[in-house]
C-alpha cells in the first residue's frame, strides 16, 4: 500500500506539472482567438497571458520543494522525532503535544513558503499594477494571517486527533461532521470576526445604490439586512462581491474597487448573480457536498492507513499520533485531486445557473455582458485558457462562455423565444 501511495503522489505531481505547462501555453485555436477579438483587444489577451505566466519557473520550484518535503515527512522518521520533541516539551500531554506538533510543522512550512509568497503576492502584484500595499503593510498582513491560521489549524487539528483517539473507527464519521459544523459556523464567523481583522468595513454610503440593491433583493425574495463596503483598495485593485448570513439576516459585502470600476447597471447584474446563488441554495449545497466528500475521503484515508499499518507491523504510528499528520495531508491531497474535476464541474454548473438567474432577474443582458468584459480586463483574466487545465481547475466558466450566454439571452429576448 505504501508503494501505491508513493506512486499515486508522484503521478499527481506529474499531472500538476503537465497542467501547469498547458496553462502556460494556453489555447492557440484560431476560432477561439477570433471569438475573443470580438470583445477584447490583443493587449487584453497579452495581459492575461502575462499574468498567468508570471513566475512560472518559481511556481514549479515551489511545487517540487513541497512535494519532496511532504514525502520526506510522511515516509521517514522525521515526523516521529518531531512528535517526541513536542511530547517532551509538553510533558506528554497529548492535546498540547498535538498543538505543538501542528504549530511547529505549519511554522516551518510558512517559513519555507515565505519567499514564494512575497514574490507572488507583493513583487509580482506590484509589477502587474494590482497591489497597493506598502512593504510594511504587506509584512503586517502576512503576520496577522500567519497567527490566525497557525492558532486555528493547531487547535482544530488537535481536536480532530483527540476524536480519533477517543472514538477510533467512529471518528471516520465524527470528524467530517465536525468539519461540517465548523464550515457552517464560518459563514457567521468569517464576516463578523475575521474580515474586520484585515479590512476596513463600513456601511454603504451611496443611498441610491443601496435602494436599488434592496429593491433587487425584495424583487427576488432574498431580503437584505445590511450592505457593507470593504476597502479592498488598501490592498489591491482586484474586485469582488459576496453574500453571507442565514434567514432574514443576509448581508452583502462589496469591494470598493468593484463600485469604483463598474457602472450601477453592472453592479446590479453582479449582485443579481450572487443572489442567484442564494435562490438556488448553492452555498448550503456546497457545504453539504463538502461534508459528503470529506466523509468519503476520511474513510479512504482510514482504510489506507490501516493497510499500511498492517503491512509495516504498526511501525508507522497509531491513527491518533501527531506524526501521522503529514501522511494524512498527503493522502488528502491525492483524494481531493481525484475528486476535484467533479467538484469543479458542479461549481461551473452552479455559476451558469447564477448567471442565467441574473439575466432573467435584471432583464439587462447588456449590463451583464459589459460587466463580464470589465471584470476580465480588470483582473487580467486568461482569455485563451487551455481546456484541459480548465476542466481540472476552473470553478467558473470562462469569460467568453459567459459573454456568449449573455448574447444568446439577448437574442432570445429580441426574437421572443
Amino acid at each position: 500500500m505504501k508503494r501505491n501511495v508513493i506512486i499515486a503522489f508522484i503521478l499527481l505531481f506529474l499531472l500538476k506539472l503537465f497542467l501547469s505547462i498547458l496553462d502556460y501555453y494556453g489555447n492557440s485555436s484560431p476560432e477561439l482567438h477570433s471569438e475573443i477579438l470580438k470583445y477584447f483587444t490583443l493587449e487584453d489577451i497579452s495581459n492575461g497571458e502575462a499574468y498567468v505566466r508570471r513566475g512560472f519557473g518559481i511556481a514549479i520550484a515551489r511545487i517540487i520543494i513541497f512535494t519532496v518535503i511532504l514525502m520526506v515527512m510522511s515516509f521517514t522518521s522525521l515526523s516521529v522525532k518531531l512528535e517526541k520533541f513536542c511530547d517532551e516539551l509538553t510533558k506528554q500531554r497529548f492535546f498540547l503535544t498535538t498543538i505543538c506538533f501542528i504549530a511547529v510543522l505549519y511554522s516551518l512550512a510558512a517559513l519555507i513558503s515565505f519567499p514564494f509568497n512575497f514574490y507572488f503576492s507583493y513583487i509580482l502584484e506590484h509589477r502587474f499594477g494590482f497591489s497597493n500595499m506598502t512593504l510594511g503593510f504587506w509584512f503586517w498582513t502576512w503576520f496577522k494571517n500567519f497567527l490566525l491560521v497557525v492558532c486555528s489549524v493547531s487547535i482544530i487539528g488537535a481536536l480532530a486527533l483527540a476524536v480519533i483517539r477517543k472514538f477510533r473507527v467512529y471518528s471516520a464519521f465524527i470528524v467530517p461532521l465536525g468539519a461540517l459544523i465548523i464550515a457552517l459556523a464560518m459563514l457567521i464567523i468569517y464576516p463578523t470576526v475575521i474580515l474586520p481583522i484585515f479590512y476596513d468595513i463600513k456601511p454603504i454610503e451611496n443611498p441610491l445604490l443601496e435602494k436599488r440593491i434592496v429593491e433587487l433583493g425584495d424583487k427576488t425574495g432574498v431580503s437584505v439586512d445590511k450592505i457593507y463596503v470593504i476597502k479592498e483598495s488598501e490592498y489591491s485593485n482586484h474586485t469582488n462581491a459576496f453574500f453571507v448570513g442565514f434567514g432574514d439576516h443576509k448581508k452583502i459585502y462589496l469591494y470598493d474597487t468593484l463600485i469604483k470600476n463598474n457602472s450601477e447597471g453592472e453592479l446590479i447584474s453582479i449582485l443579481a448573480h450572487e443572489i442567484g446563488h442564494w435562490a438556488y441554495n448553492h452555498n448550503m449545497k456546497g457545504v453539504v457536498t463538502g461534508f459528503l466528500m470529506s466523509l468519503f475521503g476520511f474513510w479512504i484515508i482510514f482504510y489506507v492507513v490501516k493497510k499500511m499499518q498492517a503491512e509495516s507491523e504498526n511501525t508507522i504510528g497509531e491513527m491518533h499520533s501527531p506524526s501521522m499528520i503529514p501522511l494524512y495531508l498527503l493522502l488528502f491531497i491525492i483524494i481531493t485531486n481525484i475528486t476535484n474535476p467533479i467538484e469543479m464541474a458542479v461549481s461551473r454548473k452552479m455559476e451558469k445557473q447564477a448567471d442565467y438567474y441574473a439575466l432573467e432577474t435584471t432583464g439587462d443582458p447588456d449590463a451583464f455582458i459589459s460587466s463580464e468584459i470589465r471584470i476580465a480586463k480588470d483582473n487580467r483574466s486568461r482569455l485563451n485558457r487551455h481546456p484541459i487545465p480548465a476542466f481540472f481547475r476552473s470553478s467558473h466558466p470562462s469569460a467568453i462562455e459567459r459573454i456568449k450566454m449573455g448574447i444568446e439571452y439577448k437574442e432570445s429576448v429580441i426574437h421572443g423565444r
